[in-house]
């Protein structure tokens, strides 16, 4: 039966490929219950989830052609989406959960164990723009695969599903990424050695 399903799933997905909406109503059918499940246990709401299953369906429709089921099967496929488009979404609620609208004067007010003193808004700002030109510094993959294992906290396992690279090619940009990260920050600030 698990087999049965799989197959059908695959099926589903070259259909979808040729633009047949039924094969995409199917999948979500099947397979939408699961990745619900996905992103309420990340996000811990309902409309978040929603949204976010909305987004990854219609990522699917648009990028069926992306599928490779001798990386995996659509269920994995879709739920590597649905947990990276998830904790996007819950650093963005992080990001803005210290704003709070105050209704009696209609300004935003921010947290002040979350406002940075000067010296810290200033230090981080510099090693903002020294990453982001370190980062400049690398090939497009090494730089593609560090943004999403650090930034996004993706596992090398979830990047490679992503960019449908094998699992080593994956680790070896990231190793070698940072390995050119680093001389890249020593050549701008030699300071950082």
């Amino acid at each position: 039966m698990p087999n049965e399903q799989l197959d059908s799933s695959e099926q589903l997905i070259e259909r979808i490929c040729r633009a047949d909406e039924t094969a995409l109503a199917e999948l979500f059918d099947r397979l939408a219950d699961h990745a619900y499940a996905i992103a309420v246990g990340i996000l811990r709401d309902a409309d978040d989830a929603d949204e976010v299953i909305n987004d990854v369906f219609a990522r699917v429709w648009r990028q069926a052609e992306r599928f490779d089921p001798e990386r995996g099967s659509a269920a994995s496929w879709i739920g590597v989406m649905v947990r990276s488009q998830s904790l996007d979404r819950l650093r963005q609620r992080r990001r803005h959960a210290a704003l709070s609208l105050h209704p009696e004067d209609n300004t935003i007010a921010y947290s002040e164990e979350d406002e940075p003193r000067p010296d810290q808004a200033t230090e981080q700002a510099l090693l903002s723009r020294l990453t982001r030109r370190a980062l400049a510094g690398l090939s497009d993959a090494q730089s593609q695969v560090l943004r999403m294992a650090y930034f996004r906290d993706l596992s090398h396992r979830d990047i490679a599903e992503m960019l449908q690279l094998p699992l080593g090619t994956v680790k070896s940009h990231c190793r070698r990424g940072l390995g050119r990260l680093r001389q890249v920050l020593v050549d701008i600030d030699p300071a950082s050695r």
